[in-house]
């Protein structure tokens, strides 16, 4: 984790890392938490794997 904290930091514009488990996963849960890493609420991964379908456009126009 220093590594890549020391990686992150010589790169311009890098504020922050994220990573993710899932929530079943207690024992990375676990040992981020042991870590000094709190888990934060409030966003929804999406996922596309590839070769799996087709992507739909939109209904209505989404303004970035």
């Amino acid at each position: 984790m220093r590594k890549l904290r020391g990686i992150a930091e010589e790169r311009p514009g890098c504020s922050r890392l994220e990573w993710m488990t899932d929530r079943e996963n207690e024992g990375a849960r676990s040992f981020y938490r042991e870590l000094g890493f709190a888990e934060l609420d409030g966003k929804i991964v999406y996922r596309l794997e590839t070769g799996t379908g087709v992507i739909r456009e939109p209904a209505h126009a989404v303004s970035a």
